[in-house]
């Protein structure tokens, strides 16, 4: 008999917001992983999250300062992963989604706060206001 296991998908702001152009554009500073995809996955990745198939929105916040990123002999390969999304992330989802009408302002809050409180399970402590 099979197991029933619980699956839940995340993606990020820079998933939703930039291109692979960036990389061509900005070298190590948009070397992120997983790396940057095309104007059409961003789309689709959109259509996810407002059809609820993407559960959660998060940063994968890896800040480094633009020394750190780069290239030693112009060797992108040994430049670290990573960018910061602490405190980009909301504003880069309530534009590009809210205001570009993508999702409503109730699914933004849904994916990056009630969602990943019922996922580990601390939903009525973490994740909503409410009374009380």
């Amino acid at each position: 008999m099979l197991k029933e296991e619980r699956v839940y998908a995340e993606t990020c702001a820079q998933y939703l917001t930039l291109t692979n152009q960036g990389v061509i554009t900005r070298g190590p500073l948009a070397k992120i992983a997983r790396p940057l995809r095309e104007r059409q996955d961003i789309d689709a990745l959109w259509e996810a999250v407002a059809e609820g198939l993407i559960n959660t929105l998060g940063s994968d916040h890896a800040p480094y300062t633009p020394g750190m990123k780069e290239a030693p002999g112009g060797n992108i390969f040994d430049v670290p992963f990573g960018a910061p999304g602490v405190e980009t992330t909301l504003p880069f989802l309530y534009h590009k989604g809210v205001n570009q009408g993508r999702i409503t302002l109730c699914r933004l809050v849904q994916i990056i706060s009630e969602r990943p409180a019922e996922i580990f399970g601390v939903y009525h402590e973490k994740g909503t206001i409410q009374v009380g």
